[in-house]
């Protein structure tokens, strides 16, 4: 695979893929030609074409993805992430658009993180959109044909959404099942939340397990934010299955401070619990390091709030 530029790396002007099948002798493949197959209609104004990731069809062809993005004197511009299905016979796909198909266009930013097989016949692309606020990880599945798989949001389904703080390395792979498991290391500009490992799934209908963690979860660890709080703190939790929960707050010397309660069965899935900083008698408790404890499946779970007054 390779790029032909019209212009200076760098500087405006068109881009398109290309694309070539060889054989085990290292000769051309049979049907495919000789200086290989360009893909896209070279229309495109592409500041840059990241590094396009090929994927085989399981039938001798294979999935190209890649961005097209405006001019870069342009940004900030249009980002569209397309997917194109080569043929074995060395011929864009029956259904396939020539300029691939679109999976994603946004006035953002799109970064491809992957594109994975969907373990049948059809392939799954990953991508990210970032801002200056906000970052997404996003995916989308396509079937053989070209369209979209049934289920699948149209705009891709959002894996994560972060608000605040960013996610690095993000990375999928296939669930043999049609769907994926998707990873990445979030770190939050909360100094009371450290640096962690995510995983998620999406399942072959393009819906979140509810059964997984995420973001901010990892193995249902609570997160408490804010916290620092000079208020009401707001805990969030994933319940892998069905569970009783009780909730209590300590202090630093081990004294209990608040009994939250107790509910008897909750459902599986993201879960909230909120303290209001106050202690059983219905004070406001010192400023301090507390710890919250939650007990479900049993099992403790604690999370660290900052008191601040």
């Amino acid at each position: 695979m390779w790029t032909e530029l019209s212009a200076p790396v760098g500087s405006p002007g068109f881009a398109r893929l290309g694309v070539q099948r060889l054989n085990s002798t290292g000769n051309v493949a049979s049907g495919w030609p000789a200086d290989g197959l360009l893909i896209g209609d070279g229309s495109l104004s592409t500041w840059q074409t990241t590094r396009p990731p090929l994927v085989p069809d399981g039938q001798g062809g294979a999935y190209v993805q890649w961005v097209d993005m405006q001019p870069y004197n342009q940004l900030p511009g249009a980002s569209t992430l397309r997917v194109q299905h080569v043929g074995a016979n060395g011929a864009i796909a029956p259904g396939w658009p020539l300029a691939g198909h679109v999976v994603a266009t946004s006035s953002t930013l799109i970064i491809p993180t992957g594109l994975i097989s969907d373990g049948q016949d059809g392939v799954i692309a990953c991508w990210s959109e970032s801002n200056a606020n906000t970052s997404r990880l996003k995916a989308k599945r396509l079937r053989f044909s070209g369209t979209a798989a049934p289920g699948w949001p149209v705009n891709g389904i959002v894996v994560t959404d972060i608000d605040e703080g960013i996610f690095l390395d993000p990375m999928a792979v296939e669930d043999h099942a049609g769907g994926a498991t998707f990873s990445w290391f979030y770190t939050s500009s909360d100094p009371g939340i450290s640096a962690r490992p995510i995983v998620r799934r999406v399942t072959h209908e393009g819906v979140l397990d509810p059964y997984w963690g995420g973001y901010p979860y990892l193995d249902g660890q609570p997160v408490a934010s804010p916290t620092p709080s000079t208020g009401p703190v707001t805990l969030s939790f994933a319940l892998p299955t069905p569970s009783s929960i009780e909730a209590r707050v300590f202090d630093l010397s081990g004294r209990r401070v608040r009994d939250l309660g107790r509910v008897a069965e909750a459902a599986a899935g993201r879960r909230t619990l909120a303290w209001d900083g106050r202690d059983d008698e219905g004070e406001a408790v010192p400023a301090g390091l507390y710890f919250v404890r939650l007990r479900w499946s049993e099992r403790n779970h604690t999370a660290r709030v900052v008191i601040a007054r």
